[in-house]
């Protein structure tokens, strides 16, 4: 709220210090009765009344060239007070005697547009005053409107933006009309004077900001072009150095010049940064009070404001600086699993957004596609991940041809994503012209290609075909011990790789004995602490879950959440993955309120480190859901797997796994309800779509018939239930071998 301070002074003196003309101007003014008017006199005038509380007002003190100190009167009476955007002049404060005047709140808000606009204050227009004051302080700040209140102390109201909207409510509007003409107008009416006084303080908006601009040197001007192009929060210094010092080679001579050249004006030397340049760029931006700097995250703002007319500036250049910005991005990061580039790149999500707001995936390198795609995939941001690496896959067969290994390398990832999709079709296409491709110009022996048959062999995994997979996993298996020996990482890969058939098909021995021997030659290989061993320790400890040896998969799961989180981290993807394996496995052993802690805590980091449309995020809805099925919680059960199934339908479509799977369960919690007619509806929907998706001895097509079995038991249907598990044993019969 508007904060009213009394106090007493005998004189009060206003300098207009937007200049040194208009500072000597009015200290002129100063000087009394007939003494000679210059700004000497008037300070050893102001000097000598040591008995009157004088105070001496240096208003609107922004220029950073001005030297203010020489119109201070030399004495140790009256006050001083000095209005400025230029941070540079707190220190001629004493401790703790300076103070930054922050953006309004809406209270404050609502009453200046009132106030401003003539209108009067009642109850009709205090509501349609705060829809407008509403605007002027999110609209611009790419949020929804729902999402207003929540941000109210991070965004503020901008206070000339309000009072300008006033004085155009005032002479041509009113409150009712001004905020839809405000969403088709905005670029105007900030910069509409028609409404202003010769005040220079009732510029307008555009016409303020305008002023500092050209007043900054072409570095500063150009990193807040930049800003504009990222998001208007979490800007970092660490981006540009990174960009700065990378080796990475973009293939475009052109475009790593522009590059270049851009990062020179910031802080690029050679092969190095100079953190002092950078910081002179930020200075002259703060001095204008155009950017501010967050103590807490170590990062920079820019008003959402300020955000959006420092785009304006660029002239029909937006762009190509849009290209270099996201050029910079991609250069920014190497594709690493620690987690400090983890992290890293999670931040970058926001600002890659934003710099992809109005280019097409052909308008961007290959290499930076190919980078900008990890952050879209970490994101859970598939369809946008796709449309890059198809544009990189398609870029690099025309311009290096079909069989160059850049090109094979940008089909393996498309391929990933049609895995990831869900979409084993168009993966295993790919990968079977991957696989001839390089067993032609390599040879059947060659590293990359036996990597092309092990994907091509998960694609079979996938689909449910566990003979297929098996025969190919094997080929690997034997030509990686021949080539590459038996203890090769990538050799103890493909035993981890056919024990996850022999899972599947419920050949538990077999499928321990080779995780056993993969586990302990990573082990002597890699080290006790290296990810790759703690991921074989994983997938032995789901393999004594299903054993039925609870107590081992437990000590082992402890191991790997603990060494995992100490390691990369609790937020790590892994340490998240080794968390819910251990909660799982305390579901099994009827542990549920453990189980329940550990999955609320993974859902909850899942929400805040990825958003809660995240695939990752979904599964560990739907295993928390579990967990509650089980507790006898069947309405928490319900709400949560409702809610993840209508997600996971809208985000990766009716006939992605996830999606079955939450069908699956969702109605096996309608069964135990005792709703079956909707258990046995859902059932055959998830049946037929698993048929046409993996086929008709798919695991999971087996799993929901014995769902819909147990239905039929429950309706009475015994005969239809009987059927069910007669087909089911019969298939599982003929793919155990």
């Amino acid at each position: 709220m508007l904060t009213t301070v009394f106090l007493s002074f005998f004189d009060i003196f206003y300098v207009d210090s937007t200049s040194e003309d208009t500072i000597q101007t009015d200290l002129e003014a100063i000087a009394p009765g007939n003494a000679k008017r210059t700004v000497e006199t008037s300070l050893r005038w102001l000097a000598s009344q040591t008995d009157r509380n004088w105070l001496l007002i240096f208003d609107n003190a922004d220029n950073i060239d001005l030297k203010l100190k020489q119109y201070f009167p030399s004495c140790s009476s009256g006050n001083i007070l000095i209005t400025t955007r230029n941070r540079e002049l707190r220190h001629y404060t004493a401790k703790d005697a300076d103070a930054d005047v922050k953006g309004m709140d809406l209270e404050d808000a609502k009453t200046l547009l009132l106030v401003q606009s003539r209108a009067e204050n009642n109850d009709g227009n205090q509501a349609l005053a705060e829809t407008v004051v509403q605007v002027n302080c999110f609209f611009l700040s790419g949020f929804s409107v729902s999402l207003w209140r929540h941000m109210i102390q991070e965004l503020h109201c901008f206070a000339l933006a309000v009072a300008q909207a006033g004085a155009f409510i005032h002479c041509h509007s009113s409150l009712r009309d001004y905020r839809e003409l405000y969403r088709h107008e905005r670029d105007n009416l900030l910069q509409n004077e028609e409404t202003q006084g010769q005040d220079p303080y009732q510029l307008a908006v555009y016409s303020t900001w305008r002023l500092s601009y050209e007043k900054l040197d072409e570095s500063a001007r150009t990193f807040l072009q930049i800003c504009s192009c990222l998001h208007h929060e979490g800007i970092s210094e660490e981006m540009f150095k990174r960009a700065a010092v990378s080796q990475l080679n973009l293939e475009d001579s052109e475009l790593q010049d522009e590059v270049a050249k851009l990062l020179n004006r910031l802080g690029k030397q050679d092969s190095g940064w100079s953190s002092w340049t950078f910081q002179k760029v930020i200075m002259r931006l703060g001095s204008h009070s155009l950017i501010e700097y967050d103590h807490q995250s170590r990062t920079y703002g820019v008003h959402p404001l300020v955000h959006h007319w420092s785009g304006t500036t660029m002239e029909g250049n937006r762009h190509s600086m849009q290209k270099l910005i996201l050029t910079i991005i991609g250069l920014s990061f190497s594709l690493t699993r620690s987690d400090e580039d983890h992290k890293y790149r999670r931040k970058l999500l926001k600002h890659t957004t934003n710099s992809m707001a109005s280019l097409k995936p052909e308008d961007i390198n290959p290499l930076v596609g190919s980078h900008i795609a990890t952050i879209y995939n970490e994101a859970g941001r598939l369809k946008e991940m796709e449309a890059l690496e198809v544009m990189v896959m398609e870029k690099r067969k025309r311009v290096l041809g079909d069989d160059h290994p850049d090109t094979l390398t940008s089909m393996r990832y498309l391929a990933g994503t049609y895995l990831q999709q869900g979409r084993w079709g168009e993966a295993e296409a790919l990968y079977l012209v991957l696989v001839e491709k390089r067993m032609l110009l390599l040879g059947d022996d060659d590293p990359d290609t036996l990597e092309s048959m092990g994907f091509l062999a998960s694609t079979y995994w996938s689909q449910g075909r566990w003979s297929d997979a098996k025969a190919l996993y094997l080929v690997v298996l034997e030509k990686r011990k021949l080539v590459l020996g038996d203890d090769h990482p990538d050799t103890l890969r493909s035993m981890g790789d056919l024990a996850n058939t022999y899972l599947y098909q419920g050949r538990w021995k077999e499928a321990q004995a080779l995780q056993v021997v993969a586990m302990k030659g990573k082990k002597r290989l890699l080290g006790e602490d290296h990810p790759s061993t703690l991921i074989s320790m994983g997938s032995l400890a789901y393999t004594y879950r299903n054993l039925g040896r609870l107590d081992d998969a437990e000590e082992l799961q402890l191991v790997v959440l603990e060494k995992s989180k100490r390691l990369l981290g609790d937020d790590h993807p892994d340490s998240l993955i080794a968390m819910g394996n251990l909660a799982s496995t305390y579901r099994e052993q009827g542990r549920l309120g453990d189980a329940e802690v550990l999955e609320v805590l993974v859902l909850e980091k899942r929400k805040g480190l990825l958003g809660e449309e995240h695939p990752d995020t979904l599964r560990a809805m739907s295993n928390l859901a579990a967990t509650y099925w089980k507790q006898g919680c069947l309405q928490h059960a319900e709400l949560l797997q409702v809610a993840t199934m209508e997600k996971t339908r809208r985000l990766l479509g009716d006939d992605h796994n996830y999606t079955l799977d939450n069908m699956a369960n969702l109605a096996n919690t309608y069964r135990d309800q005792g709703r079956l007619k909707d258990a046995e509806v859902l059932s055959v929907e998830v049946i037929e779509n698993t048929k046409r998706v993996s086929g008709d001895d798919h695991p999971d097509t087996l799993k929901s018939m014995l769902s819909l079995a147990a239905t039929y038991r429950k309706l009475g249907r015994l005969n239809d239930a009987e059927a069910l598990e007669a087909m089911v044993e019969e298939s599982r019969k003929r793919h155990v071998s």
